[in-house]
């Protein structure tokens, strides 16, 4: 069912197959840009891999397939700190705000996420606690971000159909990352 959702998303886009042959061939170019600076970072778990030189924004669904390749990635990449942003998109996923919930209430949020990811687990809570899920909702709309979403240090925002493309291995991620790198300043 979403391989279906996901195949008619992709298929409705209005791009010319020029484009559509561009997100295939080449890593994304000119995107939109947001100051990293208003980027609000009390929404999201921190995670440092090795030095954490170069900086990532993540806006994941729980549920969505293509984030948890995502993240499979971002494990294997050295010297990366990652905010992630619990951004669930329930029309497409029923139970991922739910999910979302418990994640952002766990005691420990970056342990709760790799579990998840890990071995598909919840943390033992209602996430009835106060979450920002509502916050991240707005400055997400605010940026234009319906879908999961990478932003770079620089401001650059992938998202959607190319977000999935232009992160389906490490060797082309690591490539955005450089290409849209800004040394640690957060």
């Amino acid at each position: 069912m979403r391989f279906c959702l996901f195949l008619l998303f992709v298929f409705l886009l209005p791009v010319s197959s020029a484009q559509a042959l561009s997100f295939v061939e080449a890593p994304s170019t000119a995107h939109t840009l947001v100051d990293p600076a208003r980027i609000p970072l009390s929404y999201a778990f921190k995670r440092v891999h090795g030095k954490g030189t170069h900086v990532l924004y993540f806006f994941s669904d729980p549920d969505c397939p293509f984030c948890v390749k995502v993240e499979k990635l971002l494990e294997t990449i050295d010297d990366l700190t990652v905010y992630t942003f619990l951004l669930p998109i329930p029309n497409i996923h029923p139970l991922s705000e739910e999910k979302a919930k418990k994640l952002w209430c766990a005691e420990n949020r970056e342990a709760a996420w790799k579990a998840f990811f890990d071995t598909n687990t919840l943390p033992d809570n209602d996430g009835s606690c106060e979450t920002p899920i509502d916050g991240i909702y707005k400055f997400a709309a605010s940026l234009g971000i319906r879908y999961p979403a990478l932003i770079f240090s620089d401001g650059t925002i992938v998202e959607g159909p190319r977000f999935i493309v232009d992160t389906i291995n490490k060797e082309r991620l690591e490539a955005l990352i450089k290409l849209y790198s800004v040394e640690k300043e957060r």
